[in-house]
């Protein structure tokens, strides 16, 4: 379960409910290409820093600025080494009396020859002390460097600065600086996003659906989702709106969601954004959005397959090299085999290698990849009880599964002369009628018989629990709950499955799986 206060009490019998959602409406290409170079700068400053998603710098830092230097115990020296710091750019000219720079400091991202398309842009300056520049000139560029697409200058009243300026395919932008919010003051900046971040609050937002759960048996590797209903009366989100967003929206823009219940905030995650569709009416529109980690995993193909066995984390780490995918495995020393075919998604390869170490997979809402078995443990982190769910109804008995059949193919098998070969090895547990099947080349040889009856085993744990319930948005996948039910049985369960609905007030439907 999601960490939680003492006092976070989900069920209580008034609840405050809040929905917030964060849809970061950036240029997906611009943060990885963009190459920043100033005007000039002082040499704390650290220009990688400003594309790195840190907003805010380390502490506030006192310098010999005009009142800049507050005895108030407030102010931090800069160390001599200040790597292990956030310190962005500092300028190296002041400005005047009247806070205007004699001669502009600017600050200029190029792109590598890719071309970028923003909304506008949101420049982060000094929060903690609160300085910030007054006026912004701001340019964007052909690719030839010197021919101008469009050119504005800006005023702003804020340490986070929201320029909207929407631009298509520019390879270049230049920020310069006129004048500040106080007299003899640098430009200090620790963030620029090539875009603007809209937040969606509990007014803005008409209802949501959030899902996420797991495969008990790891025959698919299901992914989470987000969608949202939200007013758009200013109809930013229609297809034909001149001046709408639709030009700006990408596959793969951040989206990220919390749950408040009694003002405390519950993480839900973060999502890519999918697609986004208006109302006829204008009125409203809805946002779709995915698992931004199997986002990564469903597009590439796996060419790594061979006729070897390996570690289990070796085989993941393989499949999953260059992604920047933390995992997190209960069994990382399991022997599985490489045999994974050619042209096999990642996400696929995942899911074989999960099954083939008698494990389920899901990403969690921390983006962790977590390949563990799921079991119904002892003690619950949580209860579904008559108070909280909706009725005693909801739990059934599956059919029982009497006999399971696991193939193993390996097209890396080789015959005594080297040739390739694609051998196949059957294991049978169990016996009748009722029969399943599953194919899974990444079972080792001497794992064979244990995988298979472990398919079996979870195949027959037959008790399925599907509950609404008043909803818990701290529960997580692979938690065990206590399922009260009309027998006084009572009964522990495993979560597979968490479904949110938000509509001003909250509710849930639950499935898990007992012994």
């Amino acid at each position: 379960m999601q960490a939680t206060s003492p006092n976070y009490d989900p069920y209580k019998t008034t609840r405050k409910v809040d929905f917030f959602v964060r849809f970061e409406l950036l240029d997906v290409n611009a943060k990885d290409k963009a190459v920043p170079t100033v005007s000039g700068q002082e040499d704390v400053s650290q220009l990688t820093q400003l594309t790195d998603g840190k907003t805010e710098f380390s502490a506030k830092y006192a310098t010999l600025e005009d009142d800049s230097w507050e005895l108030d115990g407030t102010y931090d020296l800069f160390p001599n080494d200040v790597t292990s710091l956030q310190t962005g750019w500092f300028s190296n000219v002041l400005s005047g009396a009247d806070g205007v720079f004699t001669t502009p400091p600017h600050l200029s991202f190029s792109f590598g020859g890719t071309a970028i398309s923003t909304i506008g842009f949101s420049l982060f300056f000094d929060t903690l002390t609160d300085n910030y520049a007054t006026s912004i000139r701001v340019t964007t560029y052909a690719s030839d460097g010197t021919t101008i697409i469009e050119q504005d200058t800006f005023s702003n009243e804020k340490a986070q600065c929201i320029i909207n300026m929407p631009v298509q395919n520019y390879y270049s932008v230049k920020f310069e600086f006129l004048s500040t919010s106080q007299p003899y003051r640098r430009i200090r900046i620790s963030e620029c996003l090539f875009g603007i971040v809209q937040n969606f609050e509990k007014k803005d937002i008409v209802s949501a659906n959030l899902t996420y759960d797991v495969d008990f048996l790891c025959e698919t590797f299901p992914a989470r989702q987000l969608s949202f209903t939200f007013e758009n009366s200013d109809k930013k989100y229609n297809l034909i709106n001149p001046s709408g967003l639709y030009a700006y929206l990408q596959e793969g823009q951040d989206i990220s969601a919390k749950i408040s219940i009694g003002n405390e905030d519950v993480n839900m995650g973060q999502f890519e954004f999918l697609k986004s569709k208006a109302a006829d009416d204008g009125i409203q529109g809805e946002i779709t959005a995915g698992d931004y980690v199997l986002s990564l995993l469903d597009s590439p193909v796996y060419n790594g397959g061979s006729n070897t066995t390996d570690t289990l984390q070796n085989v993941v780490n393989s499949v999953l090299s260059g992604l920047g995918i933390t995992t997190s495995i209960a069994t990382p020393s399991y022997t599985v085999s490489k045999a994974i075919p050619q042209g096999t998604t990642k996400r696929e390869a995942i899911r074989l290698l999960a099954q083939a170490a008698m494990c389920s997979v899901w990403v969690d809402r921390e983006g962790v990849l977590q390949i563990h078995p799921l079991s119904v443990s002892l003690s619950e982190v949580d209860e579904l009880n008559a108070d909280r769910m909706q009725s005693m109804a909801g739990i059934g008995v599956a059919e029982p599964v009497e006999k399971v059949t696991l193939t193993v193919k390996n097209e890396f098998d080789t015959d005594l002369d080297g040739n390739l070969r694609t051998s196949e090895t059957t294991y049978t547990s169990g016996t009748g009628a009722k029969e399943k099947s599953f194919v899974n080349p990444c079972v080792a040889t001497a794992n064979g018989q244990a995988v298979a009856d472990w398919l079996l085993a979870q195949a027959n744990k037959r008790v399925k629990y599907e509950k609404q319930n008043r909803g818990n948005p701290a529960i997580e996948i692979g938690d065990t709950l206590k399922i009260y039910d009309a027998y006084g049985e009572n009964r522990n369960a495993v979560v597979t499955s968490q479904e949110l609905n938000y509509d001003g007030g909250l509710s849930a439907k639950t499935k898990a799986v007992g012994e």
